[in-house]
């Protein structure tokens, strides 16, 4: 098993069989929230806050086989992003 976790400007991958952790995503902002597919095939990641006035990223990684390959980068949002969820089919982030 693994697990995914953020420190204030890091997302950490941890490998629950092997003990080992490295770090998938380093930011200059804090990591604001993180979503998990229902499929456990996407990994989502923003950062900033709502009371913020910062041009806040999300990312989506594609996770295959304990690898964390960065899909899309999405960068609209005027104010940080508070929360993120991806639908019961996993095809899209709201």
């Amino acid at each position: 098993g693994w697990i995914v976790f953020s420190t204030r400007t890091k997302v950490i991958f941890e490998s629950l069989n092997q003990k080992e952790q490295f770090i998938i995503y380093d930011s200059n902002t804090p990591i604001s929230t993180l979503a998990l597919s229902p499929d456990s095939k996407y990994l989502a990641v923003a950062h900033g806050s709502p009371n913020t006035d910062i041009n806040a990223e999300i990312l989506i990684f594609e996770i295959s086989q304990s690898e964390f390959i960065e899909k899309e980068r999405l960068g609209f949002h005027d104010k940080g992003v508070s929360h993120l969820l991806f639908s019961h089919d996993s095809t899209k982030l709201v």
